[in-house]
């Protein structure tokens, strides 16, 4: 059974970004159900992750910190929790105008959160029917353009990818949206840099035009 975990910002500590949105470092708590609870300096690596500038580790229960609690620590699991944290914030601050990461109100994750945890955000924590329909409603009323539609378009997209299933069919079964509806949601959020180049080739001419 997969861990379980919360994570948020450290207290009384700044998170850095780039020009692009991005966080470059901020100190991360990270919380797991029956194993200690650890403090991460997180760099960004340029890459897509993060590595552990600092790393201070202590028992929820208070009790001594000893090498058994060390070696509990699996370092890359950790980074990945963190990671998976940081890019979901930088993802919504850059989209929703946040300022900073917020809590996580004390849900608890997988470890390929990032993506559940925006799912069953939405209701949709299965990923294979429609999110709640009064989200959908607020989603659809907001409009294409805006940031809580790009954000939500680029996130389900990137699920999508990382699934290995056709991204505008995924947004369509999620977003209870027509194909010709969500291919026009995701050219708007391609269009404002939210999302990579198409690859798709465009179709060659045929010589008659």
């Amino acid at each position: 059974m997969p861990y379980s975990w919360s994570a948020e910002i450290a207290p009384n500590t700044e998170v850095e970004c780039d020009e692009r949105g991005a966080i470059v470092h901020a100190a991360v708590v990270i919380r797991i159900d029956d194993g200690p609870c650890c403090t991460v300096a997180a760099v960004n690596d340029g890459r897509g992750g993060y590595f552990a500038r600092s790393m201070a580790v202590e028992n929820a229960d208070g009790s001594p910190v000893t090498g058994t609690t060390l070696r509990s620590v699996r370092v890359s699991e950790m980074l990945q929790r963190v990671a998976s944290y940081l890019l979901h914030w930088a993802e919504k601050m850059r989209l929703e105008g946040i300022s900073k990461p917020e809590p996580d109100g004390g849900r608890q994750h997988t470890l390929d959160d990032g993506d559940e945890w925006f799912l069953r955000q939405i209701g949709a924590a299965s990923g294979n029917g429609p999110a709640d329909a009064d989200w959908i409603s607020e989603l659809r009323a907001a409009g294409p353009s805006s940031r809580k539609g790009m954000y939500a378009i680029a996130k389900l997209y990137r699920i999508a990818e990382r699934r290995a299933v056709a991204p505008n069919k995924f947004i369509q079964e999620v977003l209870a949206m027509s194909p010709a509806t969500a291919s026009h949601w995701v050219k708007l959020t391609r269009a404002a840099g939210h999302l990579p180049p198409s690859a798709r080739k465009p179709r060659a001419s045929s010589g008659l035009d």
